[in-house]
């Protein structure tokens, strides 16, 4: 055997016990539903608290739960031409998410991003839609490392308002994306 037949046979063996570096691509999709309360957060100390969500549902690698928080600026509310007649654009200031995939063991972070958000309410009836775009950011577990962009859409209603006119209320929302997860090597006991 030649030594550059060596060296490759060698090399092979090294990355079928090491595994592939390749990063793994898989659709991502997810159906939730859930519920936002008022918190006691305030992200960035102008006065307004940010809304407690939490969800569960169904999603292309398992049963999925979790929560976010998403501060709205309430005074900013105004008509724009991307919400339909008769509702009001609700500017979202921050918005933090985590998704716990239960059968996999795991948890995706994911970060919204702000300036694509649109939730258009209606004033008369409490009804909303929403939508944005946004990356995964990391997890736990198999999710560690994990990448990607996903946008979601979705609808609500407002149940109850409290003295100052924070909202209380039911969603559900669908989310599609691509999630990129750096391939590990096998645990080796």
């Amino acid at each position: 055997m030649t030594k550059k037949l060596r060296f490759v046979s060698a090399l092979a063996a090294v990355l079928v016990l090491c595994g592939s570096t390749q990063a793994e691509e898989r659709k991502y999709q997810d159906l939730i539903s859930g519920a936002a309360v008022p918190s006691s957060f305030d992200f960035n100390g102008d006065g307004l608290k940010a809304h407690y969500v939490t969800f569960a549902g169904r999603s292309s690698l398992g049963p999925v739960h979790g929560a976010f928080l998403v501060e709205y600026d309430f005074p900013g509310v105004a008509p724009n031409p991307a919400c339909a007649n008769g509702t009001l654009k609700l500017p979202i200031l921050v918005s933090s998410s985590n998704r716990a995939v239960t059968e996999t063991e795991g948890q995706i972070f994911l970060r919204d991003e702000i300036a694509s958000a649109l939730f258009c309410l209606n004033p008369a009836t409490g009804a909303f839609t929403m939508s944005l775009n946004g990356i995964f950011t990391g997890g736990l577990g198999k999710f560690a490392g994990a990448t990607g962009t996903y946008q979601y859409k979705g609808r609500g209603q407002v149940q109850l308002l409290d003295k100052i006119g924070m909202p209380f209320g039911g969603f559900v929302l669908e989310t599609e994306g691509r999630l990129v997860l750096p391939n590990r090597p096998p645990d080796r006991d």
